[in-house]
């Protein structure tokens, strides 16, 4: 997707890590960012999309109600192992939860 959208006339890439969304009066504005040697800078745009995961301080901060995380998955990845039915999900119904079976690779399978 960055290579795709870094392709684009309009469109300039920067790499870094958010530290913080600009918001101004309730509208996100921007992000204030790190790049990999430390140096801090602001990328304001006239749309900003937060897409780093659940865990995501920045997604917790634009949630409302505020956002609670009462369980998690736990992954393994199972190598040169076969699934009954090739090409297909498997979901194992077990206590306390389901267990999800799913091919990633040739040789890999992950196990949620």
């Amino acid at each position: 997707m960055r290579e795709k959208a870094a392709s684009l006339l309009n469109v300039k890439l920067e790499e870094g890590t958010v530290a913080s969304l600009i918001d101004l009066k309730g509208t996100i504005k921007g992000v204030q960012y790190k790049t990999k040697n430390g140096q801090e800078f602001i990328a304001c745009a006239p749309l900003t999309i937060v897409c780093d995961g659940c865990f995501s301080n920045l997604r917790r901060s634009l949630c409302n109600p505020k956002v609670d995380i009462p369980s998690c998955f736990v992954a393994l990845i199972l190598e040169n192992c076969e699934l009954p039915y090739p090409n297909h999900g498997h979901v194992v119904l077990a206590d306390p939860s389901p267990i999800l079976f799913y091919r990633i690779s040739s040789s890999e399978i992950r196990c949620l």
